[in-house]
């Protein structure tokens, strides 16, 4: 794919910031503040990794070290160069593929990767109509676009998931922020989440959530208390 050529310290800011597989990192949260804290103790122990361009540089992975460094008042950061990447798709797999080796990912992150890969590939849609488009995709696609078909087809290889399944992820994104939370803290588990997407435009789903969160259920209990305020 890529070619490893130097490993060196390089300035912070030679590094360009364009597209990007995650997005709306939370440089404030928690998570963020501790991952900043462990590089204050103990330094980049991971090399980002960026490409030459002109005199600068444009970084492949690594994106939320090179901005721990930057929020840190760091100078430079650890760089593995490459060279003879192919293209805007390569660097794009290789964020995306970083992303889900991360530790500790949750659904929701791992949903919003899917959902800027996609993005970037495809367009800048919204959840709903990349949900729609992955349904063509599987029953229709010479309905879409043709750079779309190979696209999809990509991110089923890459995440090792089935379309159905990339499906629920991202369905997951249509969640309140309130309900996203629990799922990405583990307060809801996944397959509850689904159902919860399922349901976006219940109107109790709201009530049925903090019933949920006071007393845990089944799926198929959440099944029939849906079904049941819905009657």
């Amino acid at each position: 794919m890529a070619d490893a050529r130097q490993f060196e310290n390089i300035p912070l800011n030679l590094i360009l910031v364009e597209e990007q597989i995650r997005k709306n990192i939370d440089i404030k949260g928690e998570a963020f503040c501790s991952f900043m804290e462990s590089i204050r103790d103990k330094g980049v122990l991971q090399p980002v990794v960026v490409m030459k361009r002109e005199d600068r540089f444009l970084p492949i992975s690594g994106e939320r070290r090179f901005l721990a460094c930057g929020q840190l008042g760091m100078e430079t950061i650890p760089a593995v160069i490459i060279e003879n990447l192919p293209g805007k798709e390569g660097i794009l797999t290789i964020q995306l593929i970083e992303n889900l080796q991360r530790e500790n990912l949750n659904p929701i992150d791992e949903a919003g990767a899917y959902l800027s890969y996609l993005q970037n590939a495809v367009g800048e849609l919204a959840v709903e109509e990349m949900l729609n488009k992955m349904i063509l995709f599987k029953t229709s696609p010479e309905r879409l676009k043709p750079e779309d078909v190979p696209r999809i087809g990509t991110l089923e290889k890459i995440s090792g998931k089935s379309l159905s399944t990339l499906m629920n992820y991202l369905s997951l994104l249509k969640l309140p922020k309130e309900i996203q939370a629990a799922v990405s803290d583990g307060r809801i588990g996944p397959t509850l989440g689904y159902l919860f997407a399922a349901n976006v435009n219940h109107p109790e789903i709201m009530t049925i959530f903090k019933e949920v969160l006071e007393k845990p259920v089944t799926y198929e209990a959440l099944k029939r208390r849906f079904a049941k305020k819905e009657a």
